[in-house]
């Protein structure tokens, strides 16, 4: 991943983790990211129920504007859509936009 802010590029999660503490928090990793291999085992626990789903690569064609999906993130249907975006790799802008939330009227507005 490419931090657009500063262009740093790195690939390994803990790196990652400890690069976004550093640069845009305190400096102090949170002990549930600081644990290795256990927050490992247990991210992949979590994506067991989900059949691994959101944690594979399947090549795409690239669209010339990315996606942009209106989701919220309690509904399960718009948490398949976007597993299914980031399987494919295709850019996409979420919109966030919970019931009863002021995004959710710009949306029936737009669209």
């Amino acid at each position: 991943q490419v931090d657009p802010n500063t262009g740093v590029a790195m690939y390994e999660s803990d790196d990652i983790i400890n690069y976004l503490a550093k640069t845009y928090g305190d400096g102090s990793v949170p002990i549930m990211l600081k644990l290795g291999l256990l927050t490992t085992i247990t991210a992949g626990l979590a994506l067991s129920g989900r059949s691994g789903k959101g944690s594979s690569y399947t090549p795409a064609k690239l669209p010339s504007q990315p996606i942009e999906i209106w989701a919220y993130e309690g509904s399960p249907f718009c948490k398949i859509a976007r597993e299914t975006l980031v399987e494919l790799e295709l850019p996409h802008l979420l919109h966030s936009c919970a019931r009863g939330s002021p995004k959710r009227q710009d949306f029936f507005k737009k669209y």
